[in-house]
């Protein structure tokens, strides 16, 4: 049991969360590092996400209900009660590897200019099953410029955070229920130059699923189109200088979730805008062929030869 000043503190905010909760909460307790708190922060959930909660018996584990008004907001109460010199996000369907806050202490330790850590991420679907994408695997530290053009960093789950650094950023931007931790992560990459480094191990697994918030390609849009605005309020020539492969990028992203949610117009349209802002990386970067070549086959091919290619391609849509 942690003492007064846990290591860590565990932030996981929940809502209508019970499918998923209990394998979360679980893969937090099997931690290699013990000297933790957990933080479950419930926004409002209307299921019984609270009673699962209160059945684990670890005095780590602690719960705090709230009315409903987006994670942002319950994280930034979560900073509030938090007493751990780290503070770790967790999504509350993903999983850790029982590594995963040793190794990322570790990099700290090794670091110790570094305001957050991040791990490499796996993906699995809502059964556990491995899904066959591969995200980035960086090395080192990263920057401002580097992760507003590609945010490698990936799942919000893979970050471990100084706790000081956060707080004297401002926590949280309560107006972006999505997009919260790239946001904080810009800030903080910005302040510090460099101080945004990887931890080089698989140690996050990230779930797909239906009705995930971050599958919602429209809100998406409209939130990191509002990031972008911020940062060209405090790095105006940054943000211009990395603004068209972001761009390029992102659109990208959203090709990807068009396309999982069988709006194949929506991303041959996304397809074209990827090219339009990037037209030089659109072409050397191997991760723009295969959602070009999925859209474009949609539309060409018979549904039944472009489903046997999909499965051969290893491309996932519900």
């Amino acid at each position: 049991m942690p003492g007064d000043t846990p290591l860590v503190s565990v932030l996981i905010t929940t809502l209508n969360s019970a499918r998923f909760i209990d394998a979360t909460i679980a893969s937090a307790l099997r931690q290699t590092l013990t000297d933790f708190e957990v933080l479950v922060l419930d926004d409002g959930s209307t299921d019984d996400t609270v009673a699962r909660v209160r059945t684990v018996r670890d005095p780590r584990v602690r719960v705090w209900q709230y009315s409903h008004r987006g994670a942002p907001v319950t994280l930034n109460a979560g900073l509030q009660l938090a007493r751990g010199r780290y503070v770790a996000l967790l999504d509350h369907d993903d999983l850790w590897l029982p590594a995963k806050l040793a190794r990322h202490v570790e990099t700290f330790d090794a670091q110790p200019g570094a305001t957050a850590t991040f791990s490499w991420s796996a993906l699995i679907d809502e059964h556990d099953r491995p899904i066959a994408l591969h995200p980035a695997h960086w090395h080192g530290p990263i920057g401002f410029r580097q992760l507003l053009e590609d945010y490698v960093i990936g799942p919000s789950s893979s970050l471990v955070m100084r706790r000081s650094a956060v707080e004297a950023a401002g926590g949280f931007d309560e107006r972006l229920p999505r997009c919260q931790d790239f946001d904080l992560i810009l800030r903080l990459a910005f302040a510090e130059a460099n101080s945004i480094v990887a931890v080089p191990d698989t140690l996050t697994l990230y779930r797909r699923h239906t009705g995930q918030m971050s599958r919602d390609w429209r809100a998406m849009h409209g939130e990191w189109n509002a990031v972008i605005e911020k940062c060209r309020t405090f790095a105006p020539a940054e943000t211009a200088a990395a603004e068209p492969r972001a761009r390029g990028n992102i659109n990208r992203y959203f090709a990807y979730l068009a396309y999982e949610n069988g709006e194949f117009r929506e991303a041959r349209r996304f397809v074209r805008e990827a090219a339009r802002h990037d037209p030089r990386s659109f072409v050397t970067d191997r991760r723009n062929w295969k959602i070009t070549a999925a859209s474009v086959a949609e539309a060409l091919l018979p549904s039944a030869v472009h489903r046997r290619l999909e499965r051969m391609a290893g491309i996932r849509r519900d």
